[in-house]
């Protein structure tokens, strides 16, 4: 059995030895003159891929750290 805790409910994150979960919900407004092209799926494809480049920079980033720090210690 391993001990995990968890912090604030807005970006839960809970942390079971080595091993952690993130935990993000996204909101954004959209401005009038886009939702019709949004709605139709004609922008919605490059918002996901946007959204998931910058999920892969934080997963990168996170685990670059997490390596430095298994480094340095």
């Amino acid at each position: 059995r391993t001990s995990c805790r968890s912090s604030r409910p807005a970006a839960r994150t809970r942390v079971c030895s080595s091993v952690s979960i993130f935990v993000s919900r996204i909101t954004y407004k959209l401005p009038r003159v886009l939702a019709p092209l949004m709605e139709s799926g004609l922008l919605s494809g490059m918002v996901t891929k946007e959204l998931q480049a910058n999920i892969n920079r934080f997963k990168d980033l996170v685990e670059q750290r997490n390596r430095d720090e298994k480094i340095k210690n």
